[in-house]
């Protein structure tokens, strides 16, 4: 198909040369005139160019929101209360679920009594080690009963930290019995109910954000090589009469699927007016094709065969080359083998050309 395509590109690109050719073989009342070879032809010559030319990949996806999770408390607990359904829009820090905190109160309570009792004898057995000092200084107690002292005080201090931890973990167990939005967004999912009791981990509602929207593409390691973080992209919404955006590449894989060889691009849209997940997108990746010499459209004749030719000008003399397409570059023609860099060839005058023939290069 789409060697075809090009070949009826070119066919048309060489109409008017034949056209020309056409009227020039012509007289006025419409009777062939042959062709003069007593001297050179007369033809125009361009250069064949050596470069890569760049060309449009597209790829299709759909739109999905930049932010989502499934929202979970970091601690064990029986539900209590769950303010939030399918559908609900949160806005960040508001409250997503509550876990049952009179266990956990009660913890904390415990913890900070143990926490005063630890510090009271802790500054008894600091008096008992003083007197202990005095004592030994005045020869009426040995250096055993100081060290025992010493020691005494030395074990509730190490308590008192340990006191100290568990109260502040108590609170903040607390703290987390409480489950809030982590940012604005609406609820997708709710994966536990009231009265249930969750593991630490276990995702308790979905939420996804509603102010950026993304697309994930599956990009061929070819193109992915010419992909660079931040590059602007033409987005378009097939079936929408919402008009093209430019998306952002946003992140690029490092690896491939091991099934597929596809690399994961994601491309962010940012926010904009009535966009929602779920929208087909066609997404266009300027590449770089490979090398190649290209030469004017004109200087291919016999596109629509199957073996089309050009003429090389050298030195005043045209050789016929045949030459392999591999398709179209603006108003040029992408040359895979046959032409090599730098040649001249010839643009206008080489209907009626011959392989060998003399020719005279117009400026």
């Amino acid at each position: 198909m789409k060697r075809r395509a090009l070949a009826a590109v070119l066919a048309l690109g060489s109409a008017g040369a034949a056209a020309t050719f056409a009227n020039q073989a012509e007289g006025d009342g419409g009777d062939r005139v042959e062709v003069d070879r007593s001297g050179p032809a007369r033809v125009r010559v361009a250069e064949a160019r050596q470069s890569r030319h760049e060309h449009v990949a597209v790829l299709h996806g759909v739109t999905r929101p930049e932010e989502r999770t499934a929202v979970s408390f970091t601690i064990t607990g029986r539900i209590v209360a769950r303010p939030v359904d399918v559908g609900t829009q949160v806005s960040k820090g508001e409250l997503i679920a509550q876990l049952d905190v009179e266990p956990l109160r009660n913890a904390s309570a415990a913890a900070k009594a143990r926490l005063a009792e630890v510090k009271a004898r802790r500054k008894q057995t600091e008096r008992d080690r003083n007197r202990a000092e005095e004592l030994v200084e005045a020869g009426a107690a040995s250096t055993q009963q100081l060290e025992q002292a010493q020691s005494s005080t030395d074990a509730l201090a190490a308590s008192r930290d340990e006191a100290t931890v568990a109260l502040r973990e108590s609170r903040r167990m607390i703290r987390e019995a409480q489950l809030r939005a982590p940012f604005d967004g609406i609820v997708t999912a709710v994966l536990a109910e009231e009265d249930q009791v969750v593991a630490a981990g276990a995702p308790v509602v979905q939420l996804t954000g509603m102010d950026r929207y993304e697309v994930a593409l599956r990009v061929p390691a070819n193109l992915v090589e010419q992909l660079e973080r931040g590059q602007g992209v033409s987005v378009s919404f097939p079936g929408s009469e919402r008009p093209p955006t430019i998306g952002t590449v946003e992140r690029i894989s490092t690896n491939g699927s091991g099934s597929t060889g596809l690399f994961s691009v994601i491309v962010v849209l940012g926010s904009g007016d009535g966009l929602v997940g779920g929208l087909p997108t066609r997404v266009e990746l300027p590449v770089l094709g490979a090398s190649r010499v290209s030469v004017p459209l004109a200087a291919v004749l016999d596109p629509s065969g199957s073996a089309p030719y050009v003429f090389i000008e050298s030195e005043g003399r045209v050789r016929r080359q045949s030459v392999e397409l591999d398709g179209l570059a603006g108003e040029r023609v992408l040359i895979r083998a046959g032409v090599p860099a730098d040649a001249r060839v010839v643009v206008s005058g080489a209907a009626h050309l011959l392989d060998d023939d003399r020719v005279e290069v117009e400026p």
